[in-house]
């Protein structure tokens, strides 16, 4: 079984919408139920991240596997997952979403080897205005295990500390998503861990789960800047010390394999 990279699609919010507007000729590259979803959202960068997300499967299929735009359609499984539904496109196709503040990913497989992927993107950054780092963490608590909180409180510094509680919440976002779970999974069952906790972005991390480790997953951090982090969860494949394969699009790319 050859190394799992998987290949991600990202676009940057700021640049696809320099203002607060949905621009129509872009909101009708969707069907009539995702355009009602996005107009209902109060806040106008809730709209286009929830719009963008919706493009960027339908860039995929259309420019990757030469898919017609408006023969494409999506679904639900029973938890809420959504999928693609298209007589020409492989039964082991699968992808995931996530956005946060200035991006949006797609993290994707069409591998027989792949059950599912997941992935999970996050600004690094406290989210409520006035909350020190250690209240932050201290919100998270019933959520992580007595070693994860270890890790934590072993950072150095209040931004390390930061991070590190991103990293491990990015990489059970995914874990779940992957599994099409979220809320109903208890994130305390699973633990992240380094084989080098003091080093640990030189190495993939791993899971455990109810004390025991999880087998079968493949776990990457793929993006780890100063601003964001991104973490992938994929159930099947090997691990791989090679990165991930990251292609970022514009609007004007979308907008042009639309018309294809």
């Amino acid at each position: 079984m050859s190394d799992t990279i998987i290949p991600l699609v990202a676009i940057q919010l700021s640049k696809a919408f320099p203002s607060s507007e949905l621009p129509i000729h872009v909101l009708d590259l969707v069907d009539q139920a995702s355009r009602d979803q996005i107009k209902a959202f109060r806040r106008p960068q809730d709209a286009q991240r929830c719009l963008l997300g919706r493009l960027l499967p339908r860039y995929l299929l259309s420019s990757e596997f030469c898919l017609r735009w408006n023969s494409l359609n999506f679904a639900k499984s029973v938890l809420g997952r959504p999928y693609a539904v298209h007589s020409s496109l492989s039964p082991f196709f699968d992808y995931n979403i996530s956005h946060d503040n200035d991006w949006v990913f797609l993290g994707w497989s069409d591998s027989e080897n792949i059950k599912s992927v997941g992935v999970d993107v996050m600004r690094i950054k406290i989210p409520w205005e006035g909350e020190t780092v250690d209240q932050f963490v201290r919100g998270l608590a019933d959520q992580l295990t007595t070693s994860e909180k270890a890790w934590l409180r072993d950072s150095g510094t209040s931004q390390e500390k930061l991070r590190r509680a991103f990293v491990i919440w990015t990489l059970k976002e995914a874990y779940v998503k992957a599994r099409g779970e979220g809320v109903k999974f208890d994130f305390q069952r699973l633990e992240v861990f380094f084989p080098n906790p003091h080093k640990p972005y030189l190495e993939n991390p791993a899971f455990r789960v109810d004390g025991k480790p999880l087998e079968g997953w493949v776990l990457q951090l793929l993006v780890h800047s100063e601003e964001y982090v991104v973490a992938l969860a994929v159930e099947g494949g090997e691990q791989s010390r090679k990165p991930s394969r990251l292609t970022e699009v514009t609007l004007d790319d979308i907008t042009q394999a639309a018309r294809a």
